[in-house]
């Protein structure tokens, strides 16, 4: 009995590596006939009218996220991707939450396809005049938790921000805010404005 069983574990082994074998050769065929494939269709086009670019999503705004900064982002990446204006204000509006929604909701139906005045109503809802960067750009302070490197990014922000609020300017622009706001600063309390 153990003759026969060990004959029939020697044939079953047999017929595992022939079975093998011709597996093998199988995977062999295969992977030529892919390769042949491959080679005759050329690189992988994408659909026709549909680049990465212009599939590309984008993550919803969170309350941890600075507005302006989230809004600058948007437009980056809508330049980058070649998005036509006009599909700027239909692709922003789901991605704003919190007071940032509010104050795009707070449109008319009409301005809720113009970008300029959502990301309007966005910036003065939240307070992102210029007047209010140069308050941040004075006030800041470097904390004891504060990473050098960080701070200086916020004071540049900011007085970016304060100084060119659309991105642009001249010197002469920059030089008129520093001075007109030197000049209010050492105003006499009776002068100055309130």
């Amino acid at each position: 009995m153990i003759g026969e069983l060990a004959a029939i574990q020697r044939d079953q082994a047999e017929a595992n590596r022939q079975f093998l074998g011709a597996l093998q050769a199988q995977v062999g065929r295969q992977a030529q006939a892919l390769e042949q494939l491959v080679a005759r269709s050329g690189p992988v086009q994408p659909p026709p009218g549909l680049t990465a670019m212009e599939s590309l999503t984008l993550h919803r705004m969170t309350e941890e996220d600075d507005a302006q900064a989230f809004l600058e982002a948007f437009e980056a990446t809508a330049e980058a991707c070649a998005w036509p204006a006009v599909e700027w204000a239909m692709r922003l509006l789901p991605l704003l939450t919190g007071e940032a929604q509010t104050a795009a909701m707070g449109l008319p139906p009409a301005a809720l396809r113009d970008y300029p005045m959502i990301q309007k109503a966005v910036v003065d809802w939240l307070g992102l005049l210029p007047e209010d960067h140069r308050r941040r750009f004075r006030g800041a302070r470097l904390g004891p938790e504060d990473r050098p490197f960080a701070y200086g990014q916020r004071l540049r922000d900011a007085a970016a921000r304060w100084l060119l609020p659309n991105g642009v300017g001249t010197a002469s622009e920059i030089l008129e805010k520093v001075v007109l706001e030197q000049f209010v600063e050492r105003l006499p309390v009776y002068i100055a404005p309130q």
